[in-house]
């Protein structure tokens, strides 16, 4: 067996800022640091974390101390300030390149534009994007169909929509929703503003990964199960007709998976460690 890593894979730059502020901030204060949710969508990085003195709540009801983060995902504006309101310290994790997505729907909102967000409703990123069109945003599913979905607002010829994309969303899936859209809408609306928020890192690793599909037998896909960005590289390698195993964990590699004289490819979500890749390949070669 050969195996064969994608040129781009795991921890992304928004990743490591953020685990790098909130561990220097558990260090520098000496004193636990709560996150709401989970600091980034992988479970042994959180544990790790965990072992630093950041921990993951809930709520802010669950705080046990002064300091409360807010994860790599971002959050709604009114979370930092519920927090600051309560009398606890803030630490934002957020992406730098999700605060760009909030600080688009925050404009398009102001301009009289009817947000549309594309992405995982109920995703810790998706509802911090909503919140920043003042909770008023139409979450619309990858799953959705964009010829049957109907609008919950009136289509006017004094409509104006925006259109912006949850940053870890598949590119493809992304513009083929768009121009669905688009041809709807054409003639019916007064503008339609599309911003593509997809993340250049998210580009990078999808790009990655379907090359590697196409030039192997088989594909290893490694992230935390709440992990977005790891699911949409796991469906771009269904999706290029090879067999696709998504792992959370080293333990979860099955041998039986693979033949002797294949060549196995082996990509990883953008929260995933590299300690862990490491380990899988290791895993793999040894077979």
């Amino acid at each position: 067996m050969r195996v064969r890593r994608a040129t781009t894979l795991g921890f992304c730059g928004g990743v490591r800022r953020a685990i790098k502020i909130v561990s220097a901030e558990a260090s520098k204060r000496g004193e636990p640091i709560y996150s709401l949710g989970q600091t980034v969508h992988n479970p042994q990085v959180v544990k790790q974390l965990a072992e630093k003195g950041v921990y993951e709540v809930g709520s802010l009801e669950a705080v046990q101390g002064r300091v409360v983060s807010i994860t790599a995902h971002g959050a709604a504006p009114w979370v930092a300030e519920e927090v600051k309101a309560q009398g606890f310290e803030l630490v934002d994790a957020t992406c730098p390149l999700v605060t760009d997505v909030h600080s688009a729907v925050a404009n398009l909102k102001d301009d009289g534009f009817k947000v549309i967000v594309y992405g995982d409703p109920g995703h810790t990123e998706v509802k911090g994007i909503v919140g920043w069109a003042a909770g008023e945003a139409v979450v619309v599913s990858p799953d959705q169909d964009p010829q049957q979905w109907e609008p919950p607002f009136p289509i006017k010829t004094n409509t104006k929509i925006g259109i912006v994309s949850q940053t870890t969303q598949d590119v493809q899936s992304f513009s083929q929703f768009v121009a669905t859209l688009s041809a709807r809408f054409v003639g019916r609306i007064r503008e339609l503003r599309v911003l593509n928020t997809i993340c250049q890192p998210t580009v990078l690793r999808q790009e990655a990964a379907l090359k590697l599909a196409g030039e192997v037998d088989a594909m290893v896909v490694i992230g935390g199960r709440r992990s977005a960005n790891t699911r949409r590289l796991w469906e771009l390698c269904l999706a290029a007709g090879k067999p696709a195993y998504w792992i959370e964990t080293l333990e979860e590699l099955d041998p039986g998976w693979f033949t002797p004289d294949q060549v196995v490819g082996v990509t990883a979500g953008a929260s995933t460690p590299d300690w862990l890749i490491d380990q899988v390949i290791e895993r793999l070669e040894a077979l």
